[in-house]
């Protein structure tokens, strides 16, 4: 499931790693939205691989726990990024709910084609 998920990434997290160190604030706050959403839907897709083997129910009750952690960390990434580092916070913000909009949809796909694919061998 996640090997094609890895592979579309490496670009744009490689690109927006560069911009960390040769961009001005605007791309740095745009970089910082895209990686925390990246990160998110990075956690999803381990999660899932990582218990992707337990029955029906407990995987569930796995997933949804872990999307309860990662959002409470995303939130406490977020507060930190726009309270501590003095970045551009419109930009930063507008990046961080388009991408994260983006990779959930991503994150959704990918999910419903594993349990598409799940469901076959069952």
């Amino acid at each position: 499931m996640s090997k094609k998920y890895w592979v579309a990434q490496i670009l744009p997290v490689t690109a927006l790693l560069i911009t960390f160190f040769f961009a001005s604030d605007r791309l740095i706050a745009i970089g910082a939205g895209y990686l925390i959403s990246t990160l998110f839907v990075f956690a999803a897709v381990f999660v899932v691989e990582r218990f992707w083997n337990v029955n029906d129910e407990q995987f569930l009750q796995i997933y949804f726990f872990a999307m309860a952690i990662r959002f409470l960390i995303v939130l406490i990434s977020f507060a930190v990024l726009v309270f501590l580092l003095k970045f551009d916070e419109i930009y930063f913000t507008v990046s961080f709910i388009i991408s994260y909009l983006y990779q959930s949809v991503i994150e959704i796909i990918l999910f419903q084609k594993s349990l598409h694919n799940r469901s076959k061998y069952r």
